[in-house]
């Protein structure tokens, strides 16, 4: 625990959000983040994340950061229940809000969107695969390409049955033009 912290009385930060809390508590301390992020075990980026809102600490993290605030431990993890009940109830909205319609996309958007992103884009395996001098780099393209494809046809396979009909309709498109098997064929 870091010495000089002035000690919160309990109920100071009732309905602080807790980034708010955290980032009260070590200023009024007088604690760079580097400080506290130290004691910790986080990078200052991390506690910089959770202050502004866009992350929540891990309960044991905000368990620590309480401790090396001398902030009550049960306001702290009182405020990181609190902060994900708000994201799951407005996860909860957007996914009540948001019109559920289907727009058929092209082919080649769904197989990016099945690459997995450590993986070089869709245009640069087909380049690969195609132009590349390299016959080790144009199998290991065509393996890729192959995997997404895989992936794509499953998940379109799975499609066929949705409760949507305009869904399954543009699954069993897709398929088609893929020249895959359908089940009736």
């Amino acid at each position: 625990m870091l010495s000089g912290i002035v000690v919160p009385s309990k109920g100071d930060f009732v309905g602080t959000p807790i980034g708010d809390m955290i980032r009260q508590a070590r200023l009024s301390a007088g604690f760079t983040l580097e400080d506290v992020a130290g004691q910790v075990g986080v990078t200052p980026g991390a506690l910089s994340h959770i202050e502004s809102g866009r992350r929540l600490p891990y309960p044991q993290n905000a368990a620590r950061i309480a401790e090396v605030l001398d902030l009550p431990a049960e306001e702290i993890l009182t405020a990181l229940d609190e902060a994900h009940s708000d994201r799951r109830r407005s996860a909860a909205e957007e996914v009540t809000s948001a019109p559920k319609s289907y727009s058929a996309r092209p082919i080649e958007a769904l197989f990016a969107q099945a690459a997995p992103r450590a993986q070089m884009s869709a245009p640069s395996l087909r380049q690969s695969a195609r132009w590349s001098d390299d016959t080790a780099e144009r199998l290991t393209a065509l393996d890729r390409m192959a995997s997404g494809a895989a992936d794509a046809i499953r998940t379109l396979r799975g499609l066929l049955d949705d409760d949507d009909p305009t869904v399954a309709r543009e699954a069993r498109r897709l398929l088609r033009e893929l020249d895959v098997r359908l089940p009736e064929e």
